[in-house]
């Protein structure tokens, strides 16, 4: 393994970018250098990335990698994939070259039940008919 100052990391979740925490720092800080995507990558700018950055590892989206692109990627490490199932990957090829190959599934449950029972608390309480309603200036109370 190459020394932490080496290490590349390529993420291609466009809004990973627009994200505020520590994840940033915390990789920077130690030693990663990541290289952002700004928009969702179709086949040849997954290979142009690889051919300027050849990446360790991959935080991975829609684009695909295919044999011929995880081949091309000398230094490759890793390809986590953002979201379910793993099915753009070649992972036979992913193992033929050591590329350990893994995935985010689940890893929106929680936002996804916690936005539900928001929204249910909203229409339960008529939220958004109370608020037009006093931004006209009118008060009905329930």
């Amino acid at each position: 393994m190459k020394a932490a100052s080496e290490i590349v990391v390529a993420m291609n979740v466009p809004y990973f970018r627009e994200i505020e925490g520590d994840h940033t720092r915390f990789l920077s800080e130690t030693g990663y250098r990541v290289e952002y995507a700004d928009h969702s990558m179709e086949q040849p700018e997954v290979d142009e990335l690889v051919e300027r950055i050849d990446p360790h590892y991959v935080i991975a989206y829609e684009e695909g990698w295919p044999a011929s692109t995880i081949a091309r990627a000398k230094r490759l490490r890793g390809i986590i994939k953002f979201g379910k199932g793993t099915d753009s990957i070649d992972l036979k090829a992913a193992e033929l070259h050591g590329v350990a190959v893994t995935n985010t599934r689940y890893c929106n449950v929680t936002p996804t039940v916690e936005m539900t029972r928001g929204l249910l608390h909203c229409a339960l309480r008529e939220i958004p008919l109370r608020n037009e309603e006093v931004s006209r200036g009118v008060w009905n109370q329930p």
